[in-house]
């Protein structure tokens, strides 16, 4: 459904319809996949320092670093996550839903 690549790290995180979140060097091998969840992926986004991700499904935002490991997971009520942006300083993201609300975080 979604992929993103950093230049920072070298690293591609992708979002899918098997409800899970890979990360995947720039070779093409995997490095880490995440257990299913409920809803489809429908977004994912790396902060421009490399260091940490975005992942976005139906009612879930989740912070991740740059291993795959949670810091944050968040359980909304705005629906489908659809697309993610980060500030240029990776301080703060923005998600747009599927109920037309926006996510600062």
């Amino acid at each position: 459904m979604k992929v993103d690549w950093n230049a920072s790290n070298n690293l591609i995180v992708s979002g899918g319809e098997d409800c899970k979140y890979k990360l995947w060097d720039s070779y093409g091998r995997l490095l880490f996949s995440s257990n299913p969840y409920d809803y489809v992926i429908n977004s994912v986004r790396w902060a421009p320092n490399g260091e940490y991700f975005a992942v976005g499904a139906y009612n879930m935002l989740k912070l991740c670093d740059k291993t795959g490991w949670t810091y944050s997971y968040d359980k909304t009520s705005v629906g489908t996550l659809f697309n993610i942006t980060w500030s240029t300083d990776s301080t703060l993201l923005t998600a747009a839903t599927g109920t037309g609300a926006l996510i600062e975080a």
